[in-house]
């Protein structure tokens, strides 16, 4: 339906409707021109309509829809060239003003209604007055009049607002209309807004892909008319304007188009207005400033807000003002309003607040997700200069009437955050600023926060003035990707308030230490970087400082460091430099990951740690310590040319390298040493080397120290010392010898049997883990014990341990593997050298004679386990993984494991290498192979001879078909001694896993087999090997709970019983070869015999048989131990005597 130029005409109880056609027109359109054949200038009123009673229903007009073209209409005139285009129109009704000679009037009258319309450019009712360029209208008072109207779930489809009332002026030419009082070209009142939101298909309506708001109103001004337009009385209820089209209100939205700054006369008035359950969608989003307000205004002089009006329970700014001056008067609400920012008014740009006398206002729980608890007031200007404050408030206003009740913010503002509000003026008329005036208190209007919600934050808070810094907290240096913190506050006269920092970076200068060059200034302008360009945070309200985290990322790999400047602004303006930092390369252990900017745990680390989580925190400089075996990390010089990188190894001899896997992470210094740390205790660090130690694989003695015989230390030595070791060294062996001699501590007796055992099997960890305990109690009652019991077990393998001995003043561990080899050689020089004298000297041979061989099989014993000890050790490589620049790749290299500074079979360590095969080939493989074919050795003829007394003196002391016992002890020593040189690369604790089960079986067979014929030699046995098996079964037990004190504690106990135990021995063989033993025997056997004898009936005179006895102990042959033999001469003896 059209209707053209309508005069006096009304329109009763329509329903107008399209069913359903959406490509076709739809509703009407009524349009007033100029084009009519009589006009009657005197007539008033005489083209009206009116619409009564009438309903709009579910019309549709979207032909041609394509929103990457489609403008709303004033957008069409104001940035097309086409000025031709067909008019646009509303779904439901369209009215058109282009007349400039006479005036019209549309009205909408009693409970008429617009129900489900939906268009292209307004939904339910479009009015447009326009004029074009070269026209001077006579008349513009035409207007339209909307009352008892209901608009419910209106929509359209271009991105522009309109739902239920688009409203647009257009005049484009100037007037020559004598009438110059206000122009009210819409009123609006007493109408109900619904229910404005998508529609979608389930109720049978074409689904809309916005909900742009329910009114706009656009005006492009003429020069020389003021404008007013009422809206009053009316509901609005549970609307809603998508994200998608923000800028639009979900009630309201009004702007004009000032193309001549001929906007001042054009007001806004809302009054006696009611909102509530409304819904701005997006204003919840922490940063977003783009999202308006529930009613929005653009470029207005003058929006009055008053009569009774009650705004509640609506969800974003109730009123949003860009540019606009807001006047408040009447009685007005604000309550239960949520937004991001000022809940119940938000205004940013030029506008001012303005109070009017009479004002009555409450802004009662209401909440702002960032500022402004109540109000949001920003103005454009820079501080301090000659400007209007935030808002205007008339001398004649009553502030007590203005109450803030319970609002709260989280940012800043419980109540209100204006700029500005200090040092400004109240109004400028006449081109004077006046009223200069100061609102920042408390007292200025009535503030009651009963809930005592955020107290930390000020009631009234403002923009910052000034930045303050504490830096002292910032590191002396930095790394590619370190997060540091700076503390920042900003300042608005004496108190903290909320502010958004902007931080820049910018490298400036750079220093290569290794070579002398620097960054070119294209390269060095974009080297160093922050997450974004610009980096934003949020200064915290009510806190003296703000603690500010920045990360510092480079884009490409460099030497030495670089200088950087650190910029900071809070007024989007200049940046100020808050410091300057030293930004150094990627330290030990990391290495620059281009991608990410940041310093990632280096290419040798993901080489060793394939199958683990690595954890590489450059912030905190460590990285993770695995659990399942002892690494270790630290510099390394892959081409001996001091180019020193990242170095890295799977494993750390645990003579050298801490163990305790309480200390779970690396700490790498500034200086590139590493150090261990335990993350339940800051304070509780340990040296990654010990002992004094340092360099690759913690094998090399810092300048000036040296490798010391007897421990893995590294100390000072004097020169004067070698002499006194050599001594010592030249001493031991001739002592040890006569020693085995005297006291007959000889394999034969079968007393030493379990003792050696136990003496071995310990070098295999328990001597370890003593160690490790007592390089933390140096000098103590602890470390004097513990150095005992580490000697007698070292002895007792033929090594010059438990005490520190130094040899010479750079001695190499190489030095010290070659020097361990000799005492063994030089013990059984000796013996050999004692049989063959005895050749010569038949005194030497009368004393000697008896046990010479079984010496010199204790001896060989007592080799084996240091022989293959050693041979072990030599062999064992280890791998130094490195990093090779910024390449990719596997950079290795094998070294020797107990010296990571000399290369796997070099020239030195390959002459070690063969100087020890040819000992262990001379020494301990005929040992052993004498010992397993023993009995095929003795059957035949040829070796009987020689081997004989050998195999004899080992097997005396056993029961007859159970000599296998040796050897079998013996080939569980060698299995004990392969776990602990493979697991000792690995894990303390695994080596204890693995031995136990061997010591526990060898302690069940001893117990079962008996097989030594003297019952207490069994029971000997048997305790010596529960020793062993309680320091196997509690150590793993401490172990595996990561108690290594009371590991250490158990080995110690074990140990001090042992060494108890020793010493018992050791008196008895005293007593034993000294006679002692056997006069107890004689005193016992004459004790028995006088009782039996006193027993008897009748009394016999002792005779002198026992002084007999007593004279002849010392013809009794004290070798009744030996069981095979009362008497062995001298080997040399009998080979020469059967030639």
């Amino acid at each position: 339906m059209i209707g053209i130029n309508m005069w006096k005409s009304n329109l009763t109880k329509l329903n107008v409707s399209n069913g359903g056609n959406y490509e076709g027109a739809s509703g009407i359109v009524i349009q007033y021109n100029d084009d009519i054949k009589k006009y009657d200038p005197n007539r008033k009123n005489v083209y009206a309509l009116t619409f009564w009673n009438s309903t709009f229903f579910a019309n549709y007009y979207i032909k041609g829809y394509n929103p990457s073209i489609h403008y709303c209409f004033y957008k069409r005139y104001l940035y097309s060239n086409d000025k031709t285009q067909e008019v646009f129109s509303a779904a439901g009704l369209t009215i058109l003003y282009t007349q400039t000679k006479y005036r019209a009037q549309v009205n909408i009258m009693s409970h008429s209604t617009f129900f489900r319309n939906v268009g292209l450019h307004a939904g339910a009712l479009m009015i447009v007055h326009y004029i074009p360029h070269g026209l001077q209208p006579a008349v513009l008072n035409s207007a339209t009049i909307i009352e008892h109207t209901t608009f419910k779930r209106n929509n359209n489809y271009a991105l522009c607002s309109g739902a239920a009332i688009a409203f647009y002026w257009i005049v484009l030419s100037k007037h020559n209309m004598s009438d110059h009082s206000p122009l009210k070209p819409l009123l609006v009142n007493h109408c109900k807004f619904k229910k404005q939101e998508p529609l979608i298909e389930a109720d049978n309506f074409l689904e809309s892909h916005y909900t742009p708001g329910n009114m706009y109103i656009g005006i492009l001004p003429n020069q020389g008319s003021d404008i007013l337009i009422n809206i009053s009385n009316s509901n609005f209820h549970d609307n809603v304007a998508e994200k998608s089209s923000a800028m639009n209100g979900a009630c309201l939205t009004a702007e004009s188009f000032d193309l001549v700054k001929s906007n001042k006369g054009i007001t806004i008035v809302l009054e006696s207005i009611s909102a509530d359950k409304n819904y701005q969608n997006g204003v919840k989003q922490i940063h977003d400033h783009s999202s308006t307000g529930i009613f929005s205004f653009f470029n207005l002089p003058r929006v009055e807000i008053g009569g009774v009006s009650i705004f509640d329970n609506n969800d974003g700014s109730v009123v949003y003002s860009e540019d606009s001056n807001i006047y408040l008067s009447g009685n007005i609400a604000f309550k239960n309003n949520v937004a991001a920012f000022g809940p119940a008014i938000r205004m940013k740009g030029k506008g001012q607040l303005h109070f009017f006398p009479g004002l009555q206002a409450l802004f009662q729980n209401n909440i702002a997700e960032k500022l402004g608890g109540a109000l949001y007031l920003q103005k454009d200007s820079t501080p301090f200069d000659n400007n209007l404050c935030a808002m205007n408030i008339s001398s004649d206003v009553n502030r007590k009437d203005i109450r803030f009740v319970d609002n709260q913010a989280v940012d800043g503002g419980n109540t209100i955050y204006a700029y500005p509000l200090y040092s400004c003026y109240n109004d400028y008329i006449n081109g004077d600023y006046i009223d200069n005036t100061s609102y920042y208190n408390d007292q200025m209007f009535t503030i009651i926060n009963t809930a005592r919600y955020n107290s930390s934050l000020l009631e009234i808070s403002s923009k910052p003035s000034r930045l303050l810094y504490n830096m002292k907290k910032l590191p002396t240096h930095i790394h590619p990707g370190t997060t540091f913190e700076i503390e920042a506050g900003a300042l608005f006269y004496q108190d903290f308030v909320w502010a958004n920092l902007a931080i820049t970076i910018e490298a400036i200068n750079c220093t290569n230490k290794t070579v002398n060059r620097c960054l070119d200034s294209k390269t060095l302008k974009g080297m160093a970087r922050l997450p974004d360009n610009v980096q934003w945070h949020e200064l915290k309200e009510g806190h003296n400082y703000t603690a500010i985290n920045i990360t510092i990322l480079v884009n490409h790999a460099f030497s030495g460091y670089l200088e950087l400047k650190v910029g900071a602004s809070i007024f989007n303006g200049e940046f100020t430099n808050v410091t300057g930092l030293s930004l150094y390369a990627c330290p030990l252990g990391f290495q620059l990951n281009t991608a990410s900017g940041k310093c990632d745990c280096s290419e040798s680390l993901h080489q060793i740690m394939l199958y683990y989580d690595i954890q590489c925190d450059i912030n905190q400089l460590k990285i993770k310590r695995p659990d399942w075996n002892i690494p270790w990390i630290g510099e390394y010089d892959p081409t001996g040319n001091n180019n020193y990188t990242t170095g890295v190894s799977k494993t750390c001899p645990v003579e050298y390298c801490t163990v305790n896997k309480k200390y779970q992470f690396f700490k790498i210094s500034d200086d590139k040493q590493v150090t261990l740390f335990n993350p339940e205790d800051s304070t509780d660090y340990q040296s990654l080397c010990q002992f004094n130690r340092t360099g690759v694989l913690c094998s090399q003695c810092p300048d000036g120290t040296s490798v010391v015989l007897g421990s893995p230390e590294c100390k000072h030595c004097p020169v004067g010392y070698t002499v006194l070791t050599v001594f010592i060294f030249l001493l031991a062996g001739p002592l040890l010898i006569f020693s085995l001699y005297a006291l007959q501590l000889t394999l034969t007796t079968g007393t030493l049997n379990g003792i050696i055992f136990y003496a071995q099997a310990a070098n295999a960890g328990l001597v370890d883990m003593l160690d490790i305990h007592l390089a933390g109690h140096s000098s103590s009652a602890v470390w004097v014990i513990g150095r005992i019991c580490i000697t007698i077990l070292s002895f007792l393998n033929l090594n010059l341990g438990g005490f520190s001995l130094c040899f010479l003043g750079n001695l190499s561990e190489l030095s010290k593997a070659g020097l361990s080899l000799l005492f063994p050689i030089y013990l059984l020089t000796i013996v050999v050298v004692l049989i063959f004298l005895s050749r010569f000297s038949q005194k030497l041979s009368n004393y000697i004679s008896h046990s010479s061989i079984q010496v010199l099989v204790t001896v060989v014993h007592l080799s084996f386990s240091n022989l293959l000890g050693r041979t072990i050790k030599v062999f064992s490589p280890a791998v130094i993984y490195y990093d090779n620049g910024t390449e990719r790749g596997n950079f290795q290299v094998q070294v020797w494991y107990y010296d990571g500074a000399v290369t796997y079979s070099e020239s030195r360590h390959l002459a070690l290498m063969i100087i020890t095969l040819i000992v262990g080939i001379m020494f301990v493989l005929p040992y052993i192979v004498i010992l397993i074919c023993a009995r095929p050795l003795r059957r035949s003829p040829l070796s009987s001879k020689y081997l004989r007394p050998f195999i004899e003196a080992i097997h005396a002391p056993y029961k007859e078909g159970k000599e296998y016992w040796f050897v079998g002890r013996l080939i569980a020593l060698m299995i004990i001694y392969v776990l602990y040189m493979y697991y000792i690369t690995v894990s303390i604790t695994k080596i204890y896993v693995s031995v136990t089960p061997i010591i526990s079986s060898m302690l069940f067979l001893q117990a079962y087999l008996k097989p030594f014929k003297k019952k207490l030699v069994n029971i000997l046995d048997c305790w010596i090997m529960f020793l062993l098996l309680i320091v196997g079964i509690m150590s793993w037990y401490f172990l595996e709970e990561n108690n290594y004190l009371g590991s250490n504690i158990i080995c110690e106990i074990s140990v001090f019983l042992f060494l108890i135990t020793f010493v018992v021995v050791l008196f008895y063989h005293i007593a034993w070869v000294t006679g002692l033993i056997d006069y107890a025997q004689y005193l016992v056997r004459g004790f028995q015999r006088r009782r039996d004898e006193r027993r008897k009936s009748h009394f016999s005179t002792v005779n002198g048989g026992t002084d007999v006895e007593r004279n002849g102990l010392s013809a009794r042959n004290t070798d009744m131990f030996y069981g095979s033999t009362s008497y062995r001469e001298s080997l040399l003896s009998s080979v020469t005597s059967d030639v």
